[in-house]
């Protein structure tokens, strides 16, 4: 099986098992209903971060990757101090949507709106993104736990400012960088089309607890495309997004879920 890319499980990929989550859908209940912030952390993450946000966007700002730098920055800054919290405070609720597959990275939707997505993904030892893009959004990256490397290209637009390095043959990409960033707990990185592409790996030797490293994302606004580099075909595929789990439910319990949801 070819690895997997950033986005859907591929044809004939076997969906995950649904994992014990955020959220509550007993038998014969209603929709689910989510977990009250005091007994996750991570949703109350969520709303700190959502209200950083939705400052900017009151103060008449628009949310992407082009919007003045001095709006960019105060998000920077609280998008960092509200995961550097919630990590400085030893929460752990997000191991319940730990789930690893053998073949593939898994990527999880822990919560999502119009101004972000938050999403985790858990990598198995050498599991690797494709270089990628994030379309007209900021990403923050942060590792909960284990290790991950990213590798950024630059496409050019941007000036490269550290030792070159030998890059695979990429449509549109004109050279790399390294040392490849080794990240940890606590350390946040940001990237937006404008400081160039990346690629995100779990190095084969990664320091990991159990089958390998987990990282939480931040993307603002909500991908819906995203171009996917491909040097191996010398070509560059865009495809939109998708997810293992959503909201702690896999695709076929997510999907009963909300038709119940809507029937109400």
């Amino acid at each position: 099986m070819a690895p997997a890319d950033i986005l859907t499980v591929g044809p004939g990929e076997a969906k995950l098992p649904a994992p014990r989550s955020l959220l509550s859908c007993g038998a014969g209940a209603g929709p689910p209903a989510v977990v009250a912030p005091s007994d996750a952390p991570l949703l109350d993450l969520f709303a700190t971060i959502n209200r950083a946000f939705e400052e900017e966007r009151a103060r008449g700002y628009t949310i992407n990757a082009h919007q003045p730098p001095e709006s960019t920055a105060r998000l920077d800054a609280a998008v960092r101090a509200a995961v550097g919290a919630y990590v400085a405070a030893g929460h752990s609720d997000w191991r319940q949507l730990a789930r690893f597959n053998p073949e593939h990275y898994v990527r999880h939707l822990v919560q999502d709106n119009a101004n972000f997505e938050m999403i985790l993904i858990c990598w198995g030892r050498g599991q690797q993104s494709r270089v990628h893009n994030h379309a007209n959004s900021h990403c923050w990256l942060n590792v909960l736990s284990g290790e991950v490397e990213e590798l950024r290209y630059s496409t050019g637009t941007t000036p490269v400012h550290v030792e070159p390095a030998v890059a695979p043959r990429l449509p549109g990409v004109i050279s790399a960088t390294t040392p490849c960033p080794l990240l940890v707990p606590t350390g946040v990185s940001r990237i937006n089309d404008s400081m160039g592409l990346h690629a995100v790996r779990c190095p084969d030797d990664a320091c990991c607890e159990g089958e390998g490293s987990i990282s939480l994302h931040i993307y603002a606004p909500p991908i819906r495309r995203v171009r996917l580099y491909e040097p191996e075909d010398d070509r560059v595929v865009t495809r939109a997004p998708g997810f293992n789990t959503i909201r702690g439910l896999d695709e076929e319990h997510w999907q009963h879920a909300s038709h119940m949801s809507s029937s109400l």
